[in-house]
């Protein structure tokens, strides 16, 4: 469970949220998104789709592109930007 002493320490890391809207885990979610928010955590994506607590493969592929924009020091070179949206 993040807190915001976990947040603190996982400011730097990347971070990708995928989670239904039925998703009895959806506040945890939403909850450890913004604590890391509030920890200064700018690398951060959180997306929803409709229904719980599914497996989507193109989550996976999505999620995959996400990330594999961050060097191995866990940023994005200067000029790249998120394909992603804003949390949903």
């Amino acid at each position: 469970e993040v807190d915001a002493t976990v947040a603190a320490t996982l400011r730097d890391v990347p971070t990708y949220f995928v989670v239904g809207t039925f998703d009895s885990l959806l506040p945890v979610n939403q909850t450890a998104y913004a604590l890391l928010q509030d920890a200064g955590n700018s690398q951060l994506a959180f997306v929803t789709f409709p229904g719980g607590h599914d497996y989507r493969q193109t989550d996976v592929e999505q999620m995959y592109l996400w990330m594999r924009g961050f060097d191995l020091d866990g940023r994005r070179p200067a000029g790249q930007h998120s394909a992603l949206p804003a949390a949903r």
